[in-house]
């Protein structure tokens, strides 16, 4: 795993993200991406970003780490059995993603 410094979502190609996940409306929302093969990164990138309600996805933060093929199948095993909002949801799609 390695932590993508002065990520900005707006450099993602679209057609390189394999998968989106975000939680279910509420106060607080998130949003999970993989993207596989992006063009500057190793692997398969895992983007995360969160916002309170009163606010759109426009203005999330977002952070991204970098992760091989193997790390991410054990990152969504562990969000399987413990994870919230948009990691469970996430999770059994990147596993089937990846069988």
């Amino acid at each position: 795993m390695k932590q993508i410094k002065n990520f900005k979502i707006d450099e993602i190609p679209i057609w390189k993200i394999a998968l989106v996940a975000t939680s279910d409306p509420d106060y607080e929302m998130d949003r999970i991406m993989l993207v596989e093969n992006h063009p500057n990164y190793d692997g398969y990138t895992v983007i995360h970003g969160g916002h309170c309600s009163c606010y759109e996805f426009d203005d999330t933060d977002w952070s991204a780490f970098c992760y091989s093929r193997s790390q991410v199948i054990k990152l969504a095993q562990g969000w399987l059995k413990s994870g919230w909002g948009s990691e469970k949801i996430i999770a059994p799609l990147i596993l089937d993603y990846l069988a």
